[in-house]
């Protein structure tokens, strides 16, 4: 072999490396691109109603009995003396 036949042997091993170099990105983005398709919808599951949410996991029954307004807060009161503002307890009443 002469060194013309060597150097179109490499230009066409350096085109086939680019090649597969391309490919292999789009993939990849592809792939990347589809999984959170495929991933499902997780919002449904999820209850965003607090009040709700809390009375499905029984840590609370019932409605609140009390709602005090202070300032910009809401803070509900229950009947086993838990007292939520949303979805955190801000504290317990004494019985």
């Amino acid at each position: 072999m002469n060194n013309q036949d060597k150097q179109t042997e490499q230009r066409i091993a350096l085109a086939y490396i680019r090649l597969l170099i391309a490919i292999l990105a789009k993939t990849a983005l592809l792939v990347l691109l589809a999984v959170p398709a495929f991933a499902g919808d997780n919002t449904r599951q999820r209850n965003r109603n607090y009040i709700i949410r809390r009375q499905q996991a029984y840590s609370v029954q019932g409605v609140p009995t009390k709602r005090i307004y202070t300032g910009g807060r809401k803070i509900d009161i229950y009947p086993n003396g838990l007292m939520f503002e949303r979805d955190h307890v801000v504290g317990v009443r004494p019985r």
